[in-house]
C-alpha cells in the first residue's frame, strides 16, 4: 500500500466506532446529570433534639479547665462566658460555650464542647463558632459561678 492511503486510513474513523463513542458519551453525561440531581433531593438527616440543657455545673467545669490550660490566669481576672448552644461538631452533638478573657495583654476567645458533665474538646475560637454574636455573662474562676452582666458586676472586658 502506498503511504498516502495508509495515512488516510489512520486518520479516518470507522462509522461504528464513532457511533459507539458518541453513545458512551451520552450515557456518561446522563449518569452525571441524574446523580447530581439525585443528591439535591436526598433527605437530610433531622437534627438531633437537644437534651434539656448541659450539666448545670458547666461554669465550674469551664473555670477549672481555663485555670489549668492558662496558668497565668488568676481567680481575680475578668472572664466572660456565653450561654451554651446545641451544635454538631466533629465530636458529634454537644453544647458549645464561648469564653472571653485576657491572656498576656491580648483578648482571647476560647470555646468548649461539652457533653453531659465532660468537656469533649476545646480550642481557640474560629469564625464559624459565631462567638462574636453571643451574649456573655461574668464567670468567677474561683467558684465557677455565672453572673449575668448588668447585675452589679463589672462591664464586659472588651
Amino acid at each position: 500500500m502506498d503511504e498516502e492511503r495508509l495515512r488516510g486510513l489512520k486518520n479516518k474513523r470507522r462509522p461504528a466506532d464513532s457511533a459507539s463513542l458518541d453513545a458512551l458519551r451520552r450515557v456518561a453525561l446522563l449518569l452525571a446529570i441524574f446523580s447530581a440531581t439525585g443528591c439535591s433531593n436526598m433527605a437530610m438527616p433531622t437534627l438531633a433534639t437537644p437534651p434539656s440543657g448541659p450539666d448545670p455545673t458547666y461554669g465550674t467545669l469551664v473555670a477549672n479547665n481555663l485555670k489549668s490550660a492558662f496558668k497565668k490566669l488568676s481567680s481575680s481576672d475578668p472572664v466572660e462566658i456565653s450561654k451554651p448552644r446545641w451544635i454538631q461538631a466533629t465530636t458529634g452533638w454537644s453544647w458549645l460555650v464561648c469564653t472571653h478573657f485576657n491572656d498576656q495583654g491580648h483578648r482571647r476567645t476560647y470555646v468548649y464542647f461539652i457533653d453531659g458533665n465532660a468537656i469533649v474538646a476545646s480550642r481557640y475560637s474560629v469564625q464559624t463558632d459565631d462567638c462574636g454574636a453571643q451574649t456573655y455573662s461574668s464567670l468567677d474562676l474561683s467558684s465557677g459561678a455565672i453572673t449575668a452582666v448588668g447585675s452589679g458586676e463589672p462591664p464586659p472586658i472588651y
